[in-house]
């Protein structure tokens, strides 16, 4: 239904919300999905705004455009982001910090489809299917009073929640295998992937991708063949002031920690690996090398 809707809103050149949750800071392609699927063709325009950067002041004069004269160094007509996407499509990352006077004139040009520009005197016809993420609560902040309740019920449907990466770990084993391509570093080992899913990752993608950066510096650092779990910065993928502990690998000889564990948690594997500070993966590893057998 959201896809149909989506398709409607591209059409009529109104707008479309795609909300984040709060940890969620990704700049990847499944943000800007809703934006690819509108329109196709490869001769419309395309463009994405980060709103967060734009300073206040000029706000108004980057998305809507302005005219020779119109301030002080204009010295010719400068088209604004939305005439810019005329027959295309615009992406307005975190536009829940645009400031209440640029919300009010992007509401006017999403209902006349017309765009005044700084100095101008005649609007222009503008032909824009808008898509917009933030990472902020937009109705609740509409009920408040932070964000325009009409601009909200404009660009608020549909609306595509991007779960945060800890909710989509099958998505991690080929973000680790594509960071890696991009910087062409060698392939990831299981280890790798393994490490990277018994982290929450509060930064989302943006910080996974960082932190492979890392690892794939310190693999050629240390001349490996593979990037593995060793190789990654223990810090990385926790909480902000959570000092960030690696699980004591049990010995080689501790036979004896990992056979109780299996009996206490009656030959469980994923119950024993959670008492030891192990991923279950690591664990079946450990008992198929120490040839342990499992009781029935």
């Amino acid at each position: 239904m959201a896809r149909c809707s989506a398709r409607a809103c591209a059409r009529c050149g109104t707008g479309s919300i795609a909300p984040r949750a709060r940890e969620t800071a990704c700049t990847c392609g499944a943000k800007a999905a809703p934006a690819r699927s509108w329109r196709r063709a490869a001769s419309t325009p395309r463009g994405r705004v980060d709103c967060a950067s734009i300073p206040p002041n000029l706000a108004e004069r980057l998305l809507f455009g302005a005219r020779k004269g119109a301030y002080s160094g204009a010295t010719a007509d400068v088209d604004g982001y939305l005439q810019s996407a005329h027959e295309g499509t615009l992406f307005l990352d975190e536009i829940a910090e645009l400031d209440a006077s640029v919300q009010a004139k992007l509401l006017r040009v999403l209902e006349s489809k017309q765009v005044l520009a700084l100095g101008a005197t005649r609007p222009r016809a503008v032909d824009v299917a808008l898509c917009s993420a933030t990472h902020r609560d937009l109705r609740t902040m509409a009920a408040t009073g932070g964000f325009r309740e009409d601009l909200f019920f404009r660009i608020g449907r549909p609306a595509v929640a991007l779960p945060p990466l800890r909710e989509r770990l099958e998505d991690i084993a080929w973000l680790v295998q594509s960071a890696l391509a991009r910087l062409d570093a060698p392939r990831p080992h299981v280890s790798l992937v393994e490490a990277c899913l018994t982290r929450s990752w509060p930064g989302n993608v943006r910080e996974l991708i960082s932190a492979i950066g890392g690892a794939a510096s310190e693999a050629a650092r240390r001349s490996a063949r593979r990037v593995d779990a060793s190789h990654l910065d223990p810090e990385s993928g926790h909480d902000l002031g959570h000092v960030a502990r690696r699980p004591a690998p049990v010995p080689a000889t501790d036979a004896a920690a990992v056979s109780e564990a299996l009996r206490v948690a009656g030959g469980n594997v994923t119950g024993a690996a959670r008492a030891l500070g192990w991923h279950r993966t690591q664990l079946r590893r450990w008992i198929s090398k120490h040839s342990v057998r499992l009781k029935p």
